[in-house]
């Protein structure tokens, strides 16, 4: 993947005007302190190992999606300052190039801790590729039950692998997520229950509004995900991306009593 430093060169080396903002329309702007170099600069080391994607979960990503290096490396990598603060990551479109555009200085705003920041640009840059990826591999189905497997599926996939560096590390099953994995089955579980037209709508609509905790389709995605490793590791993973996002939840639903990982009860 090509790494495109010239957006922040012009903070960091005080060159006289960026070299081309064409991002800014869809970012914003906003007006930076001279004196944040250094953060610019820690976090542009981070940003330079994605010349080879993934960092976090190399093996396993390489191993359910064999292509998906190759469709990354079309990505232009482009870090920048000064944006909205509401903008950090986007993957953007321009003459005809796919570019990831990450506010490095909004990230820094989300914690003092250098260790977070890394933290977050990392979760973040693996989110917004996987999903890119995903969304090339698997096309978005149009109708209302598809899409809540799509989401699942993808989603779920895209959350569990970016959420740490190692997935033999993961503590999903501790006491602290117990709620939110029952909360997000259970919610997901009467999503498919609505019939009416005008609420399904909504619940659309609003999966792509809603911060991550709120996405039940998300969620319960990737809690599956971790029951699955759980249960037969990599292998088992493979299997599921094999079998692919169509049927996933209905399955579930209507088989949770003799699932064997009871994902449903618990």
């Amino acid at each position: 993947m090509y790494i495109e430093l010239s957006e922040v060169d012009y903070y960091v080396k005080e060159s006289e005007q960026k070299k081309d903002a064409w991002y800014q329309p869809f970012c914003g702007v906003e007006a930076i302190s001279p004196t944040r170099k250094e953060v610019v600069l820690r976090l542009c080391k981070e940003v330079c190992c994605y010349e080879k994607f993934p960092l976090w979960n190399h093996d396993l990503i390489v191993y359910l999606f064999p292509y998906c290096s190759t469709m990354i490396d079309q990505i232009v990598m482009l870090p920048i300052v000064g944006s909205g603060k509401h903008f950090d990551a986007k993957v953007l479109t321009h003459d005809g190039t796919d570019y990831l555009v990450v506010d490095l200085l909004n990230i820094a705003d989300y914690t003092s801790s250098v260790m977070e920041m890394c933290y977050i640009l990392h979760n973040l840059c693996h989110v917004h590729l996987l999903r890119y990826y995903l969304n090339h591999a698997y096309k978005k189905p149009m109708a209302y039950i598809p899409q809540l497997e799509y989401r699942f599926f993808c989603e779920g996939l895209i959350q569990y692998l970016s959420w740490n560096e190692n997935v033999t590390e993961y503590r999903l099953k501790e006491a602290r997520y117990v709620h939110r994995k029952k909360d997000a089955f259970y919610t997901l579980n009467k999503a498919f229950e609505i019939k009416e037209k005008q609420f399904r709508e909504q619940i659309l609509y609003m999966l792509d509004k809603l911060d991550l905790w709120q996405r039940f389709t998300d969620i319960a995605g990737m809690f599956y995900c971790d029951c699955l490793y759980q249960a037969g590791g990599e292998r088992r993973i493979k299997e599921y991306v094999d079998a692919g996002f169509e049927g996933s939840v209905t399955a579930l639903i209507e088989n949770a009593s003799q699932h064997p990982l009871s994902i449903l009860k618990k």
